[in-house]
């Protein structure tokens, strides 16, 4: 019997600022600059973080001709974000700072995330001389995606087989 454990944090952060102004374009003959856009700017910042752990549990083992594998492992995922976006257009003074810009035209918008994820693994197999084969599998899965009388799911095979070029009678 083997044993294993994993495990992984990730936590991130991100902070975004674009200062967006056009070149001043010239009417021919013209010294007058004539801007089409007026600049804008937007900063965006958020943070998160995922986790991921999983246990596995193994055993192989051989009685004679008789071969037996397990393995079996749980696996658990989550993770959660925030994000915050602020806007302002239309400068009429081209400094890259929300300060400068006009009380109209603003925008904010923001969002926030949540998930959640977690299975179950088993495979067995037998075999019998290296040439009879049985195999089978299951998975139940859980996900934050679905109500709760349906967030689990449970998946399975059956696979055999036989390997007649290890037949003496052939």
């Amino acid at each position: 019997v083997h044993l294993k454990a994993n495990g992984n944090y990730n936590m991130y952060n991100t902070m975004d600022k674009s200062w967006n102004q056009t070149a001043p374009g010239y009417g021919l003959g013209s010294t007058t600059p004539i801007y089409i856009n007026q600049p804008n700017l937007v900063a965006i910042d958020g943070d998160g973080y995922t986790w991921n752990m999983q246990g596995m549990v193994t055993y192989d083992h051989l009685f004679g001709k008789n071969r037996v594998d397990f393995t079996g492992v749980y696996e658990q995922i989550q993770g959660s974000s925030e994000q915050i976006e602020a806007e302002r257009q239309s400068f009429l003074i081209p400094i890259d700072q929300f300060f400068a810009g006009p009380s109209t035209n603003q925008i904010g918008t923001g969002t926030a995330a949540v998930s959640a994820s977690e299975g179950y693994v088993g495979r067995l197999q037998y075999n019998y001389a290296e040439k009879y084969f049985l195999e089978g599998s299951l998975r139940y899965d859980g996900s934050y995606l679905f109500p709760p009388a349906k967030r689990f799911g449970l998946f399975y095979g059956f696979s055999g087989g036989w390997i007649p070029t290890e037949e003496k009678f052939l």
